[in-house]
């Protein structure tokens, strides 16, 4: 591990892409476990009014369960996506810094 100390000046120089790729993991994660909340939510929803002889009542409150479940995992996915873009771009970022350093000890050792 000691040898990718040497990754911690990129870490700081690109710490504001690192973080905001962190913030949308934790954002994403979020709506991935609030989907469950909800549908536990409709399942008790179910549980409780089986007998209701309102069927359209029951339809239309298990309709908005479902969109509010699907809205969830649709945002979860696009801050996924953002995640790995941010993450992705900071990582080829490094790539191209490290590849430009050895470059000029490319040329160093050509020189001598």
């Amino acid at each position: 591990m000691k040898s990718l100390i040497y990754l911690n000046k990129y870490f700081l120089k690109y710490k504001w892409r690192l973080l905001l790729g962190v913030l949308f993991v934790g954002i994403s994660n979020y709506f991935a476990v609030d989907g469950f909340i909800y549908a536990g939510q409709a399942v008790d929803f179910i549980k409780n009014n089986i007998n209701n002889p309102d069927k359209d009542f029951l339809i239309h409150e298990l309709v908005q369960y479902a969109l509010i479940i699907i809205g969830l995992a649709i945002l979860s996915g696009v801050f996924l996506f953002f995640t790995r873009q941010t993450i992705i771009v900071m990582s080829r970022l490094v790539e191209f810094d490290l590849k430009n350093m050895l470059g000029v000890y490319d040329c160093i050792l050509v020189l001598r």
